[in-house]
């Protein structure tokens, strides 16, 4: 496993260096390197050339070929750092995308309805192993039929995505986790012969009749079995299909919010528990989401997968027993990019310096992409209040924002703010 208390997660072919725990710099100090650190690793990864780009309409074409390079390295990099253990899961992941691009896809139970799909196999704990873009039901280069065994490329399509991400994790004992969409009969019973479990959500038009048109009362289980398969129908607020080749017709109990007890499936606890690997990547991303309106899908797309691998070495870090959150360990992240030539600024102590030295308040000096630039106040804020100045204390080791007048003063004055 790679030392990622190290941030040595190869996000690009550059060498990480160790960054101190209570090293917080300012957004606003490096902001405009971190988007030029940013646009220089998607340029140096995506090496296409546009005059060899294949013609669009022709049988070579390649939806992803503006990053194509980038996704294939970051397709080696997941699945070689990490191994996941049993339990995997599948699920689709949208990345919100507005503009007009002809795989553009809408989900309508997910939170940005509008967008790039990308199908994801992640662990129970959300470490990202292996992933695949929709670019289109046409595109050749992404064809499902090149990725699965020859005998199942009479499938459904949700099947052969399933095995196109499952190649190389078949015959190994793996436990998969997968929601209605993808779940099948004849692809349960393939992933059967292959020494691989699976567990998933079904459709009713998916089970056998018998079974959907069975009066269970609410609260009840009805199962059948064929093989090895186990297929079931659970009445509670809503009726539920399950289908397994893992389990039997085992049950637990559970507490509802109030204390309760109602019993489940044991099939629908499993499935609970180790499914939510793709939904805990988003919500995690989400608060920090870094792209913008105005970027074209391509550049949106390469900073979502930057931002991906981030969130997989944080998780292979707290595997490891680290105990920073996501949001500092990608400050840290950020600065070894953005001071990668060694020039990590090592901060004072900070109440020592505001207390005793001398400042002197000075106006924010322009950028190269704001005449005005502002800071948040670092005292508005430590009172609950969000309040942008144009003035700040150069003298102070992290040159707080600083409103003119009593915040200023109180900053170099008051021990505790």
């Amino acid at each position: 496993m790679p030392d990622v208390s190290a941030i040595d997660i190869e996000v690009a072919n550059t060498e990480w260096m160790d960054v101190s725990p209570d090293f917080t710099p300012q957004r606003h100090d490096f902001s405009g390197e971190v988007e030029s650190t940013l646009m220089t690793l998607i340029s140096r990864k995506s090496t296409t050339n546009n005059e060899n780009e294949p013609p669009r309409d022709g049988p070579n074409r390649d939806t992803l070929y503006k990053i194509r390079p980038l996704v294939q390295h970051f397709s080696a990099v997941f699945s070689k750092a990490f191994t996941p253990l049993q339990d995997i899961c599948i699920d689709e992941s949208l990345l919100l995308y507005k503009g007009r691009i002809i795989f553009k896809q809408y989900i309508p139970l997910k939170r940005a309805r509008f967008g790039i799909k990308i199908f994801c196999l992640t662990d129970s704990n959300g470490y990202l192993h292996s992933f695949r873009i929709y670019s289109g039901k046409d595109d050749p280069v992404t064809n499902l039929d090149n990725d699965i065994p020859q005998e199942c490329r009479d499938m459904s399509v949700t099947a052969k995505t399933t095995l196109a991400l499952m190649k190389k994790f078949l015959n190994k004992g793996y436990h998969l986790f997968i929601d209605n969409w993808y779940t099948s009969v004849p692809l349960l019973e393939f992933l059967h012969g292959m020494q691989t479990m699976c567990t998933g959500t079904a459709r009713a038009n998916r089970v056998p009749r018998e079974l959907k048109n069975s009066k269970v009362p609410k609260g009840q289980i009805k199962s059948m079995t064929k093989g090895p398969l186990l297929a079931q129908k659970f009445e509670d607020k809503k009726t539920v299909y399950m289908m397994t080749t893992s389990h039997g017709a085992e049950t637990v109990s559970k507490l509802r919010h109030g204390g309760q007890e109602r019993t489940i499936p044991k099939s629908i606890d499993t499935y609970n528990k180790n499914m939510g690997g793709v939904d805990r990547i988003d919500q995690m991303l989400e608060p920090d989401d870094t792209t913008r309106k105005t970027v074209r899908w391509y550049v949106k797309l390469a900073i979502h997968l930057i931002q991906i691998a981030i969130m997989n070495g944080w998780t292979l870090f707290r595997k490891q027993g680290g105990q920073k959150d996501f949001y500092t360990f990608s400050r840290n992240v950020v600065a070894a990019f953005v001071f990668r030539d060694g020039d990590i600024p090592t901060l004072e102590n900070e109440d020592l310096t505001r207390l005793t030295a001398r400042h002197f308040i000075y106006e924010i000096p322009p950028t190269q992409g704001k005449l005005r630039p502002q800071k948040r106040c670092k005292v508005c804020y430590k009172t609950g209040r969000l309040r942008d100045t144009r003035f700040y204390c150069p003298s102070c080791p992290s040159k707080p924002g600083l409103c003119l007048g009593e915040c200023f003063e109180k900053y170099h004055t008051k021990e505790s703010l």
